[in-house]
């Protein structure tokens, strides 16, 4: 039974995007972007940098808007 849930959650990104790729384009561009914000607000909070929350905020949304036109892009173009 268990690796029945695997192998279903496994496929789901082909399921959810007409190319199965922009799911698995945008994890790749949004992933190590939170990767980083969340380091940086690590060491923010250690104190060993300031840094002004509002500034990673603002890189990060921007970054998921990128990354949003460029998966729309991408499907629009392998829909076409």
């Amino acid at each position: 039974m268990g690796r029945q849930r695997l192998r279903a959650f496994s496929q789901w990104p082909s399921a959810a995007s007409p190319t199965g790729l922009g799911i698995a384009l945008f994890t790749a561009l949004t992933g190590p972007l939170f990767l980083v914000a969340g380091v940086v607000f690590l060491v923010s909070s250690v104190r060993l940098i300031h840094v002004n929350a509002l500034w990673v905020w603002s890189f990060v949304l921007i970054g998921i808007g990128i990354a949003f036109l460029l998966e729309w892009r991408y499907a629009k173009r392998s829909a076409s």
